[in-house]
Order: C-alpha cells, then structure tokens, then sequence
C-alpha cells in the first residue's frame, strides 16, 4: 500500500511540474504572441510613415520639377523677348550705317559712321554671346561633328582677324599650310578659335605678336591648337577664374570691349566637340591657351541623329551657296517683292535697301490681313514676312497663304529679330523657305532677294 501511495504522489508531483511547464509555456506564447503583435503594429506604422516620407518626397521632387521647367521656360521667354527688344532698333542702326557708308565720299563723315556701326555689331556681339551661352546652358546647341581640315579653318580665322590686328597693331603669324584634319563642327571649331585669337591679339601689348601652330604627337588621337601671345600673362591662381561668367579678372578696367562670357562659352564647345582646353602663361611675358580636338571620329550613337539634325537645318540655307554671282546680273524682267512689316523703321530701312536694286519693285504694308488681299491681288515673285504682327503673326499669314493653290507656292523669307533657334525652327517647320534675324545685312538681304528671283 505504501508503494502504491508513493506511486500516486509520484504521479501527482509530475503531473504539478507539467501543469506549471504548461503554465509557463502559455504565458511564455502569450508574451511572444504580444511581442510579436507590437511589432507587426510598428512594421505598419513605419511602413505607413515611410510611404508617407516617399509620397512627400515624390511630391517635393514634381513641384521641384516642375518650377525648374517653368523657370526655364520663363527664362527662355524673357531672352527671346530681349533678343526681340533689342534686335529690332539694332536692325534700324545697323542698316542705316550700311546705307550712310555706301553713299558717304567725306572721310570725317565715313570715320563717324563707321564709328556708329562699330558700337552697333558691339551691342549685337553681347546679345549674340548671352543667347550662345543660354542655348548651351539649355542643351539646344546642335553640334555637326565631321573631318574638316584645319588648313580652312585657320585660313578663315586668319581672313576674321586680320582687321582687329591691324587696329591694335598686332603682328598675326597663323600658318595654314598643315595637312592634319580634326573630327569637329566647322563652325564651332571656327567659333572658338576666333574667340582665342581676337583675345590674344586685344589683351597683348603694343608692337606685341600672336602666333597660331598646329601639332600632333606620334599615335595621338589629338591635334593640338595652340594660341600664343606676347601680352601681360596670367597669374596661376587666376587660370581658373579665366572660365567663370562674367568674370574678367580686371579687364572690366581696361577699356577693350567685352562681356567676360566668351571663354566660358569656348570651354563648353570645345567640350561638346569631345576636345579640351587648357593655358600656360607666364606673368610679364604672355600666355598660350591650347586646345586639343579629336583627329578621329568617337564612337557616339547619337552622331548620326544630331547630323540629321544638323542637315535639315543647313537646308534652309543652301539658297546663299550658288547665288554669289546672281547679285551683278541684269534682270531681265522687273520682280515683284511684297513686305509686311509693322516697325516704320524697319519698314524705311528694307524700303532704302530696295531702292538699290534692279529690277524689282518693293510693296510694303504694315498690315498682315491688308498684305493677304495685296497678295491675292498681285501674285508678288517674294514675300518678306515679319513674325511679330500685330493681330496676325507672319507664320499665321504664310499658313492662310498655303490653304490657296495660286498663293501656296510664293517663296517667302521671314524676317525677325527672334533669333531663338526654337522660334527659327518653328518657322521654317510652317514652310518659310529662309529666316533672317535682325539687325539685317544689307548686301546679305540682297544676295538672298536675288536668289530667289532669278
């Protein structure tokens, strides 16, 4: 009996230890469980905070967005509207001296107006480079990257420059005879070295020199420019500064023209050309900035699109390429020319250059729904649109003109002093035939008249 009680209690003391194991294995679960809950109610509610933080943050980056592009687009605004503003009397300042210079026999006479249309291209020159240097800014430079020859391009630079160096008495060596050729846009290329060397030869001393070579290391895949002249030099700690905008490291002082831009917008050509630029100098015995330009063609998928580009855009100036000789021949029939202009003196400035043409008779209006009924009436050979009228714009009118067969096919020149090349395009996208910006060139407007006349 007493193995039998012994047996129970042994039994009954097993059964307490797994009671309480189970006690402690439930409350063990439950405080898990717990745990567990309170952290899943975390992981939520980090989870709702994050999506939160990535809905604000997603949201910041939008209106952040989108006050860039509206800051861009107000600032493309603004310079297309200056461009506009200021082209315009330009146009009248500039003509005008042509007109003066052609007629003028009196030396004093000639000294002054030369003198007018000097501080004319001066101011044409500062807008020119801040549209450049907006245009770069904004990625709406196209470059055209071909083999060029650099002997044609050092030839023209050196056509470009001579004036200037004869002006500051600046003994200009550039020899054009080299056979290297570059991988380059022309005309940039042409662009950024003329910066160079007008810069050498203006920041030089008197009776000074500026010599331009050309070199190509053994197996280089570069063609190095150099620019080199005999001016003040350039401390080292101000190499750099030499690169800022506006920034003209104590020349603003000097009286030599300039908006301290121009080196800024060389660095960024020569840049987009795949090149590099760089300067040595020497204080107090002159300075040589070098350019280094690819001698070969860079693998560059876009190349073929921005050709493209470049190519239809050349199209519409292909007009001037054969007509050189078309300004000294005789017309044998007289031409009818129809411009819509709403500046008088605009107007009065195409109306004197016409005067000095053969052949062609020049009907004017300052109305574009009146130039529509004389363009119905006459059937002109040409017609000069303004972009900018009042009520109508010139690519409105030329878009009321292609609705009619007998007017579809009148060539027509705009004539604008918007130089943006969104609003050139945008014009000759409409189906103008060529775009002239303001201020006009006078011999250059009749080159192109005559062109399309003949």
């Amino acid at each position: 009996m007493d193995d039998f009680e012994k047996k129970i209690a042994l039994q009954e003391r097993r059964l307490q230890r797994e009671k309480r194991a189970r006690k402690e294995a439930e409350q063990l679960l439950e405080q898990r469980s717990r745990e567990l809950y309170e952290a899943n109610t975390a992981l939520k509610a980090a989870n709702t905070h994050m999506e939160q933080q990535v809905a604000d943050r997603t949201m910041a980056l939008r209106l952040a967005r989108d006050e860039a592009l509206s800051a861009n687009k107000a600032k493309s605004e603004f310079l297309s509207s200056m461009s506009h503003e200021l082209r315009t009397p330009l146009n009248a300042i500039i003509g005008f001296s042509q007109l003066l210079a052609m007629d003028c026999d009196d030396d004093a006479e000639a000294e002054n107006i030369a003198e007018i249309e000097k501080a004319g291209h001066h101011l044409l020159n500062l807008i020119n480079e801040v549209l450049d240097l907006s245009k770069i800014e904004s990625g709406k430079v196209s470059i055209n990257l071909e083999e060029i020859a650099l002997a044609d391009v050092l030839a023209d630079c050196r056509s470009l420059s001579e004036s200037l160096a004869k002006r500051f008495n600046i003994k200009l060596i550039i020899d054009s005879s080299t056979d290297l050729t570059v991988f380059a846009d022309s005309t940039r290329l042409k662009q950024v070295l003329s910066n160079l060397i007008s810069n050498a030869i203006k920041y030089n001393r008197a009776n000074g020199k500026v010599t331009v070579t050309v070199s190509k290391k053994d197996f280089s895949e570069r063609v190095r420019i150099e620019v080199e002249d005999t001016g003040p030099g350039i401390a080292d700690d101000k190499h750099e500064q030499l690169f800022e905008a506006f920034n003209r490291i104590g020349a603003e002082n000097s009286g030599i023209e300039g908006t301290g831009i121009g080196l800024m917008i060389t660095r960024q050509l020569v840049e987009m050309m795949g090149g590099e630029i760089g300067l040595t100098s020497e204080v107090g015995v002159g300075s040589c900035f070098w350019v280094d330009i690819p001698a070969h063609a860079m693998l560059d998928d876009n190349l073929d699109e921005q050709q493209e580009q470049q190519e239809q855009q050349e199209q519409s100036e292909t007009a001037l390429a054969s007509c050189a000789e078309s300004i000294e021949q005789e017309q044998s029939m007289l031409h009818t020319v129809l411009y819509v202009e709403d500046n008088p003196a605009n107007l009065r400035l195409v109306e004197r250059i016409f005067l000095r043409m053969e052949n062609i008779r020049l009907q004017a209006t300052m109305d574009a729904s009146t130039g529509l009924e004389m363009i119905a009436e006459q059937k002109p050979d040409l017609l000069l649109l303004d972009i900018n009228l009042p009520g109508m714009s010139g690519i409105e009118m030329l878009q009321e003109l292609k609705k009619h067969s007998q007017t579809a096919d009148i060539p027509s020149i705009a004539i604008s002093a918007d130089a943006m090349q969104a609003n050139i395009d945008e014009a000759l996208a409409a189906g103008f035939d060529h775009y002239l910006t303001k201020p006009l060139n006078v011999k250059e407007l009749q080159t192109l008249v005559y062109s399309y006349l003949d």
